[in-house]
């Protein structure tokens, strides 16, 4: 019984460390697409004084 218990434990530990690197992986992609969205806007930008 000790073993079951100490394995759900376990499984818990790593389910809490995967719910957390997922989450941290989500605001690394929202951080990524701001970024992307940045770029864009400011190429927009340069494109419109360049031909301006």
């Amino acid at each position: 019984m000790k073993a079951y218990d100490s394995g759900l434990d376990v499984s818990r530990m790593l389910e809490s460390n995967m719910v957390q690197m997922l989450a941290a992986l989500e605001e690394i992609e929202d951080v990524e697409l701001l970024r992307l969205h940045l770029f864009v806007a400011q190429l927009a930008l340069v494109q419109t004084f360049y031909y301006a």
